[in-house]
């Protein structure tokens, strides 16, 4: 995935600026490109991520799949 490839999952400042695009990708990827113009959309991307940013564990579980994604 040439999202995540040159990121540095341990950097804190980097897995926050790719968090967002990441989550987005996986969205669309799930539900398809037309889910971007739903209305629920940015919401719920918006919910994803704070979610990752509070909770410690959920926010590991990123580093863990960026990590093996990359492989």
């Amino acid at each position: 995935m040439a999202l995540i490839s040159p990121i540095n999952a341990t950097d804190e400042a980097a897995l926050r600026a790719i968090r967002r695009p990441l989550l987005q990708e996986i969205i669309l990827w799930e539900f398809g490109s037309d889910f971007r113009q739903h209305p629920e959309f940015a919401g719920m991307v918006e919910e994803v991520d704070q979610a990752l940013e509070v909770d410690p564990q959920a926010r590991e579980r990123l580093v863990r799949l960026i990590h093996q994604l990359q492989k």
